[in-house]
């Protein structure tokens, strides 16, 4: 049961991105959600089974994109839900393998980006699940999706910024959106990358991305690499960041 309400708790929330995505609300707008589809059974259909959701994400044709981080595969479904295929992925360390799954990115052509952060790796893979090519990163990324014309965009903080633009081959076109500031109960965690940026963002893939702020009820949008507006209003899908100490130095993130 937790997995199933995992996955439909991030579908209703990739909705909620893309329909960010499409439009830009007004201070006296507010929009509604509801649930219009759920995957997942705790028994029974073992394409529908999950180890650990890592990603969602959707193609061109509104087909859903599953990446199983557990079970290394990538389960694809219809938009209604009908289970189509299964990418699987080699597990391991090696060039053409992967470890630890925690984003990915489709693109038109149905070229498939997945990051590795234990190789701190990009791998492209092709719709049958051969890799094509692989690049190394030399900074610690979050996240990676889909920007604009192949091209791929990681969320990560590197050299005071926090996006940056890659081509397949590996090569970085350019970086942009300056960090978030901190609040001052958390100035102590001033030097934390993960405290300067989300975990996750989301692409409408023309060019334009969404960037949640992790300390308020905000959503930056940038278009081409530059601030163009900013989402405002309250969420019961999102709580600011928290970090709760206990004892000793450590403390965990909420």
């Amino acid at each position: 049961m937790k997995n199933n309400k995992g996955l439909r708790l991030s579908v209703i929330l990739l909705g909620m991105i893309f329909l960010f995505s499409s439009m830009v609300l007004s201070d006296e707008e507010s929009v509604s959600l509801i649930e219009d589809l759920s995957i997942g059974v705790d028994y029974g259909d073992e394409h529908k089974m999950f180890g650990s959701i890592s990603d969602i994400q959707l193609d061109a044709e509104e087909n859903i994109y599953i990446l199983d981080g557990k079970k290394y595969r990538i389960q694809v479904f219809d938009p209604q839900g009908v289970f189509l295929r299964s990418i699987p992925l080699k597990k391991g360390q090696g060039p053409e393998e992967v470890s630890m799954l925690l984003g990915f990115a489709v693109h038109p052509d149905g070229l498939i980006s997945i990051y590795d952060r234990a190789g701190n790796k990009v791998l492209n893979f092709d719709e049958k699940g051969t890799c094509q090519n692989y690049f190394k990163l030399d900074f610690q990324a979050f996240d990676i999706k889909h920007y604009k014309d192949g091209q791929i965009a990681i969320l990560g903080f590197d050299n005071d910024l926090g996006i940056h633009i890659y081509s397949r081959k590996g090569d970085r076109l350019f970086s942009f959106a300056e960090p978030f500031s901190l609040p001052s109960r958390m100035s102590k965690y001033k030097d934390a990358p993960f405290t300067k940026f989300p975990m996750k963002f989301s692409s409408s893939g023309d060019g334009t991305l969404f960037l949640l702020n992790p300390h308020k009820y905000e959503i930056l949008i940038y278009k081409d690499g530059q601030l163009s507006g900013k989402i405002k209003g309250k969420s019961d899908f999102f709580r600011p960041m928290t970090i709760q100490g206990g004892k000793g130095e450590g403390g965990k993130v909420i």
